[in-house]
């Protein structure tokens, strides 16, 4: 895991560059890298969270408590910007089936609920809308 974890950032960090350079120029060189890098990235990332469902999940199921589970989401709550979080809600109802869905919806605080509904679901859309060129 360590090592995926390695492999990950490296792309990232090499997404870090790459990014700027086709921004700037919008070039075809700088595209192909670009999409190359991409294409590197999603590689490394796929194989390390295939990996981590079928080996992590599994010990982390054996091994922790539920109070140590929700520790990392209280953690990934506490240290993640609001906004972002919206992003990443987003992500989650978008793979859900409808029951998953409406079962993560009634779990938020009504408040919560309430700010998803408003500010994260347009929010949401216009996002990924602009992500996937639609």
């Amino acid at each position: 895991m360590q090592a995926q974890h390695e492999r990950v950032e490296a792309t990232l960090t090499t997404l870090d560059a790459a990014v700027p350079a086709w921004a700037a120029t919008a070039g075809a060189d700088e595209r192909d890298t670009l999409v190359a890098t991409l294409a590197d990235h999603r590689a490394v990332l796929l194989e390390h969270l295939d990996d981590e469902e079928a080996t992590l999940l599994p010990l982390a199921a054996e091994h922790m408590t539920e109070k140590e589970w929700a520790s990392l989401g209280d953690h990934l709550v506490a240290n993640t910007p609001k906004l972002t979080l919206l992003t990443l809600f987003g992500l989650v109802l978008e793979d859900a089936n409808p029951a998953e869905r409406a079962t993560l919806l009634s779990a938020l605080p009504a408040p919560v609920r309430d700010i998803w509904h408003v500010i994260g679901r347009p929010r949401y859309a216009r996002h990924i809308s602009r992500v996937r060129a639609v």
